[in-house]
């Protein structure tokens, strides 16, 4: 087993975790290792979130979604090995310019598809942006990073995220706390994140 990139991004994403490339030369097979410490994890209250990640990812067998193959832990660090998409975030073809419309197309009916599967499994991604959207070697989407989901156990009668998380007011159920943090901010003229 070699540990390289691979051409796959190595270094810190999400402010945690390390990516590398698993490469079983006599398998012939290559995974990609996410690497979060523990010491991160419980430092910033992301438990509730690595845990639910797990959970999420185990369950769902989607074309379109980076699959989870295996999660090990050692005392410092929690080691998700996941299926391999060597072709990076969806964000660097964005930020180089537009794309041709017939791949944007493809992306987007990918991206439908993976969501739909999510939402008939009574799961809700809440965080899908371009850094978490990966593309695999055939230039295929994938949807990863399930570590801000919403389930039907945490939606009220009012559409409304009722969680451990929740701070001062809940949630929208398919809005991110950042996305509801930044538009508390504004509300209360500070400019800066809200509680």
């Amino acid at each position: 087993m070699q540990d390289s990139t691979g051409g796959l991004p190595r270094g810190l994403f999400g402010g945690y975790e390390l990516i590398c490339l698993l490469d079983f030369s006599s398998s012939d097979q290559s995974m990609a290792l996410k690497a979060i410490p523990k010491s991160c994890v419980a430092k910033g209250g992301r438990i509730y979130n690595v845990v639910h990640e797990v959970a999420i990812m185990r369950h769902l067998r989607h074309p379109h979604i980076l699959r989870l193959l295996e999660v090990l832990t050692s005392r410092s660090k929690i080691y998700f090995i996941l299926e391999l998409a060597r072709g990076g975030e969806l964000y660097a073809r964005v930020a180089c310019g537009c794309l041709p419309e017939d791949l944007s197309h493809r992306y987007f009916q990918q991206l439908i598809s993976a969501i739909r599967y999510c939402h008939s499994c009574s799961i809700y991604h809440r965080d899908v942006k371009p850094e978490n959207l990966i593309l695999d070697d055939a230039g295929n989407l994938k949807v990863s990073n399930f570590d801000l989901p919403a389930f039907p156990d945490q939606i009220r009668g009012n559409d409304l995220r009722h969680t451990s998380r929740q701070r001062c007011s809940p949630r929208r159920a398919t809005t991110s706390p950042e996305t509801e943090e930044r538009r508390e901010g504004e509300r209360d003229g500070s400019g800066e994140k809200g509680e």
